[in-house]
C-alpha cells in the first residue's frame, strides 16, 4: 500500500492500474484493495487512495488520468474553458473538464458525463504544463473558444489576462487581439439545405470566420474526422456515413463586398500573414 500512496502522492491521491503495472503491482491486488475500502475506483483503470485529501485541481487530475488509462492517448491535454480555469484568467467556469485528445483516439469506454472530449492533433507548441498539468496553450485556447463558441468578448479577456499574467508577451497578444478581430468581421450569410434537389430546410448563419483560423479542423465529407459539432457523437467518430455520396456540389456566388470592406479584409489577410511570419 506504501508503494500505491507513493505513486498517488504526484496526483493528489489518484493512480492508474497502468502505473501500478509499471510499478510490479498487479490489478488483482487493486480489485481487492478496492473491495476491502482501501482504494475507491473513480472510474475505468483509475483509483483513489481512500480518504486522501482533495485539491484545487483533483478532478482535472483524475480527467487527464482517465483519458490516458487503459492505453488512452499521450497526447492529450486540458483545454477550451478548463484550460482557462486552471491558468486562473477569465471569469470562465466551465460545468464540465474540457478535454483533447488526438483525432485518431478512439475512447470507447463510456465516459464520465463530467467529461467533454474534443479531437485536434495537438503539436508540442499547443501544450503547455501547468501545474503539472498539460494545457493547450493560451493561442490554441483563444482559437478553441472562439471555434466552439464565438465569444469574441472573452477571447478578448483571455488575452489581456494571459499578458497581465505574463504567460504570452506582447507581441504575442498583439497577434492574438488581431486574430480575434478578424474573427469578429466575419461576415454572415444564409445557409440553405437541399436533400435531393428540394430544399428542406434554411436559416441565418450571424457570423462567419473571415479567414482560416485554425489549423486542426478538416474538410470533410461523409465523415468526421476532426472536433464533432455536437459532442453526443464523439464516441463514434469519425460517424462515417454508410449510404453512397454520388455528387457534392459547393456553388459560390459573387461576393457582396463594398470597397470599403474589401479593402479591410485585404488589410486584415496582410496583417494575418504578417502575424505568423
Amino acid at each position: 500500500m506504501d508503494e500505491l500512496v507513493a505513486i498517488a502522492e504526484e496526483n493528489d491521491g489518484l493512480l492508474t492500474a497502468k502505473q501500478a503495472r509499471e510499478a510490479g503491482i498487479l490489478d488483482s491486488v487493486l480489485v481487492r484493495l478496492a473491495q476491502r475500502g482501501r482504494l475507491e475506483r473513480t472510474a475505468r483503470g483509475v483509483y483513489r487512495i481512500k480518504h486522501y485529501p482533495q485539491a484545487r485541481f483533483s478532478q482535472y487530475r483524475e480527467a487527464v488520468l482517465w483519458a490516458g488509462a487503459s492505453q488512452g492517448p499521450e497526447n492529450l491535454a486540458l483545454s477550451h474553458e478548463t484550460a482557462l480555469a486552471v491558468y486562473g484568467i477569465s471569469d470562465a467556469n466551465p460545468s464540465v473538464v474540457h478535454i483533447t485528445v488526438p483525432k485518431a483516439a478512439r475512447l470507447r469506454r463510456q465516459h464520465p458525463k463530467w467529461i467533454a472530449i474534443h479531437h485536434a492533433d495537438l503539436t508540442p507548441q499547443d501544450v503547455v504544463i501547468h501545474e503539472g498539468l498539460p494545457l493547450t496553450s493560451i493561442a490554441k485556447t483563444v482559437s478553441d473558444i472562439l471555434a466552439s463558441t464565438g465569444r469574441t468578448s472573452l477571447a478578448h479577456q483571455v488575452v489581456v489576462d494571459a499578458r497581465k499574467e505574463g504567460y504570452i508577451s506582447k507581441i504575442e497578444a498583439d497577434r492574438l487581439k488581431r486574430s480575434v478581430n478578424q474573427f469578429a468581421d466575419g461576415k454572415g450569410g444564409t445557409g440553405t439545405l437541399f436533400v435531393h434537389g428540394k430544399q428542406v430546410a434554411d436559416g441565418k448563419i450571424p457570423q462567419t470566420l473571415m479567414a482560416r483560423f485554425s489549423l486542426d479542423e478538416t474538410f470533410d465529407v461523409g465523415e468526421d474526422t476532426g472536433t464533432p459539432i455536437v459532442e453526443d457523437y464523439a464516441a463514434k467518430m469519425p460517424y462515417q456515413f454508410t449510404g453512397t455520396l454520388k455528387k457534392f456540389v459547393v456553388i459560390l456566388e459573387p461576393e457582396k463586398l463594398t470597397d470599403e470592406e474589401r479593402k479591410k479584409l485585404l488589410e486584415d489577410e496582410a496583417n494575418a500573414s504578417m502575424a505568423v511570419q
